[in-house]
């Protein structure tokens, strides 16, 4: 699936005395087997954006077109979409409300249609999908582990069988263990099952860990769209805009002003900062 954002503005309280610009022509493409990060500071529009992305929000003007078409047309499925472009939002497990998890999980198939036979079919491979047991699925949500509703609440979406997942700040709240186990879900689904990743987060170390293109938003602007490198070689530009460069880039920027001018900065992640350093000290 290709979604199209088409010069998108959006407007709060557009009829109002107070509006506020929260898009200004997004004009951008999201490919099919994409794993893109998506940044920018608290009230740059990214949640305004993603929101647009299976019409939850309609523009004020320009369109969101999905393989080629518009999904405001009359004639269109939306309810279809929501099902193609699977939203995640921040704390997915404040939405768990059955029994039990394979309960939960058979919802949203339901929801669209699916029999009860498909649906449970569906659920339970999500649940497969995200580490969830079967000795688990008879459990109340509220008898899990943060990481665990992360899991469940995600595997809620993925049984609706998504050729778009975005994820915003799946990472909220959780341990470095749920942490991790999360993105590697992410990176699996997208590896193993060509799912388009959308990961908004203020984690620029989970960003250039796993993301390949970087959007960044600013003031409801696409400041930056682009290959994740090249986009966090702008230090200047980002930090100006209250966003900063990854750790290890920060690391290596450092040892080049102190002792070590030779050193590579081009690197975004601990594996390839250490790399950089390691290379550094065999020469000495």
């Amino acid at each position: 699936m290709i979604l199209r954002f088409d010069h998108v503005n959006y407007v709060y309280d557009a009829d109002g005395g107070q509006p506020v610009h929260a898009l200004s022509d997004i004009d951008l493409t999201i490919g099919e087997g994409e794993f893109i990060g998506l940044i920018g500071h608290t009230g740059s529009g990214k949640s305004t954006l993603i929101q647009h992305a299976d019409g939850l929000l309609k523009p004020v003007s320009g369109r969101i077109l999905a393989d080629g078409e518009d999904i405001w047309e009359e004639k269109f499925d939306r309810k279809a979409l929501r099902a193609r472009v699977g939203l995640v939002f921040q704390y997915p497990e404040h939405q768990l409300f059955e029994e039990d998890i394979l309960s939960d999980v058979c919802y949203g198939p339901m929801n669209l249609g699916c029999s009860a036979e498909e649906a449970r079919e569906r659920a339970v491979s999500a649940l497969r999908q995200v580490g969830i047991g079967e000795d688990l699925f008879g459990q109340s949500p509220f008898d899990l582990s943060g990481g665990q509703k992360r899991r469940t609440a995600i595997a809620g979406v993925l049984a609706m069988q998504p050729e778009i997942l975005i994820l915003d700040e799946p990472t909220a709240g959780l341990d470095p263990r749920g942490r991790d186990e999360i993105l590697a879900l992410a990176r699996t689904l997208h590896e193993e099952r060509n799912i388009t990743v959308v990961l908004v987060s203020h984690s620029m170390e989970d960003i250039a860990r796993f993301a390949k293109r970087l959007l960044v938003l600013g003031d409801g602007r696409l400041v930056f769209d682009g290959p994740t490198g090249e986009v966090f070689s702008h230090r200047a530009e980002l930090e100006e805009m209250g966003l900063e460069i990854p750790r290890p880039q920060r690391l290596l920027e450092a040892l080049k002003e102190h002792g070590f001018p030779e050193i590579g900065t081009g690197a975004y992640t601990a594996e390839e900062a250490a790399r950089l350093i390691l290379r550094e000290l065999e020469k000495r």
